[in-house]
């Protein structure tokens, strides 16, 4: 069996920062180009085509057995490749039927840690990295799950095993914005220290606008600066902690558009003009950071997974378990946590929100993003657009 490799992850970093402050000067309006003049900079469905191909290479190496390999499906096993199937298949997956079977499924097999389908249509189960597995062991995983579908009238469901990507929170955009816009630099005071993410992007809750940014290390009350501890914004109202990494922050100054990188000198900016809880498995998805090299866009990738329960950890150890939360090929750097997460309409180039960037596997190149249906379920804050 290969060697087992510890994950080093990083996504959305939170660092924990010195308690200090400079002023930086506000973005010039002559310098920023929206997208609509920029369109062709943005990706399509036809522009990573290889690296789609890759994420099968990712699963394969992540296989678990004594003996290197593991059949990838099951002795039912089929792909959900039609889109209707797909769906139906993730909303058993996402079910409370699967999650009351799951719960006591995980008790009786506690090396299990997660659970979801991936994008070719593998229902996925995370294993403890800690551990060799037998195979014996691995076909009774295998044949539980199948005994359950079937019983529940699901047939020619075929089941990926694999090790926990083990996502994890971390320790820019660093101009002064006002109004306050989605993707750029925020700072927060917590004990300790000055926490630093990014925001996510307007909302409105029972008609207070305000913005959403990740919710990892901040608490009720924790008061939030754009971009340092010179420019106060307001306080954390809300977090969001079960279908969402989430927090909100009442501030009336606040606008549906995203930072979107740079080019040639001048700063990109893109309209939000719709969300959807339907995430697309053939677009390009787009993370609002990773701005470190690449298209200078931000980080894109496809869709990898959608996973039903996933532990989501701290540096410490701790493990914050989410419910219904979505992975993507996309990479982050340092100062991502909270980034928007969004995709183009392939007929009108709409950017169309579905999400905020969380946490990430450095190792594998993907990053885990709550769904926005999540954060208005967790929150009851919904999207402004414009």
């Amino acid at each position: 069996m290969k060697e087992n490799k510890k994950l080093f992850t990083t996504g959305l970093l939170c660092v924990m920062l010195l308690f200090m402050a400079f002023l930086i000067a506000p973005v010039s309006a002559d310098s920023i180009i929206y997208d609509a003049d920029v369109d062709s900079l943005f990706p399509s469905s036809g522009l990573v085509i290889s690296e789609r191909e890759q994420l099968k290479s990712i699963t394969n190496e992540r296989l678990i057995a004594e003996y290197n390999s593991l059949p990838q499906t099951s002795s039912l096993g089929t792909l959900a490749v039609n889109d209707d199937i797909y769906r139906n298949v993730q909303e058993f997956v996402n079910s409370k039927t699967t999650a009351d079977f799951m719960k006591e499924f995980m008790v009786e097999n506690p090396h299990v840690v997660g659970y979801g389908i991936d994008y070719e249509g593998y229902i996925l189960l995370l294993l403890k990295e800690d551990s060799i597995y037998t195979a014996k062991y691995l076909d009774s995983l295998h044949n539980s799950w199948e005994e359950f579908a079937l019983k529940n009238g699901m047939s020619n469901l075929p089941v990926r095993i694999s090790y926990d990507p083990k996502f994890t929170v971390s320790a820019s955009r660093s101009s002064t914005w006002r109004p306050i816009i989605g993707g750029v630099l925020y700072n927060g005071v917590v004990p300790g220290g000055v926490v630093t993410g990014s925001i996510g992007f307007a909302a409105v809750k029972n008609g207070q606008v305000g913005f959403v940014t990740h919710g990892h290390y901040l608490t009720v009350g924790s008061s939030i600066y754009q971009p340092n501890i010179s420019n106060y914004l307001g306080t954390v109202a809300q977090i969001g902690s079960t279908y969402s990494d989430s927090a909100w922050v009442p501030y009336t100054n606040s606008v549906p558009n995203i930072y979107a990188g740079e080019y040639q000198g001048s700063t990109l900016l893109t309209a939000v003009k719709s969300y959807s809880s339907q995430i697309p498995r053939s677009e390009a998805i787009i993370m609002s950071g990773g701005f470190s090299g690449g298209l200078g866009i931000g980080s894109y990738g496809y869709y990898h997974a959608n996973y039903a329960q996933i532990p989501l950890y701290y540096p410490s150890g701790y493990a914050m378990i989410l419910y219904n939360q979505y992975a993507a090929s996309y990479s982050s750097v340092e100062g991502d946590s909270g980034s928007p997460v969004y995709y183009k309409d392939p007929t009108t180039r709409n950017t169309i929100l579905i999400g905020l960037h969380i946490g990430g596997d450095e190792e594998e190149g993907i990053g885990l993003f709550s769904p926005v249906s999540g954060i208005m379920t967790d929150l009851g804050a919904t999207p402004l657009t414009g």
